[in-house]
């Protein structure tokens, strides 16, 4: 939406609030470098062998990590990275954290936004509160 803004890490855009995303550039490191996570804490993650900060495990090599973090209040809001939900301000959590019956809610709830302002989301089809268009399911 603002190409021109940019930023050194995942975060939320200074001007409408909306989730940065990777650029190609950084989408292709992120899939070329090496990751350590720990087997009990996912969310403990390093680029280097090691220990596990809050354990002490052996950190354990994961050939592609795709993680998932979504609001517990609201499953339709996700990202890639650690945060807060745009719409309650709740931490995310880890996919992978969730319970089974949140876990298949994810897989099978629709999600809806407007095309002009992706950050208007929501669960059922509807009108953008911003602009009136109509709200199209997103694809997961």
């Amino acid at each position: 939406m603002h190409p021109d803004v940019t930023g050194d890490k995942p975060g939320k855009c200074p001007k409408c609030a909306t989730i940065m995303n990777r650029s190609p550039k950084e989408k292709m490191k992120m899939d070329v470098m090496k990751i350590y996570t720990c087997p009990m804490h996912p969310d403990e993650t390093s680029d280097k062998p090691g220990k596990c900060p809050t354990c002490g495990m052996d950190l354990k090599k994961q050939e592609k990590v795709m993680q998932t973090y979504s609001c517990p209040m609201h499953p339709d809001m996700k990202s890639d990275s650690p945060g807060t939900c745009s719409k309650c301000g709740m931490q995310l959590q880890l996919q992978s954290n969730l319970s089974p019956k949140e876990k298949m809610k994810m897989e099978v709830m629709k999600t809806y936004s407007c095309p002009m302002h992706p950050q208007v989301t929501s669960n059922k089809p509807g009108k953008c509160s911003e602009c009136g268009m109509d709200l199209k399911e997103k694809k997961n």
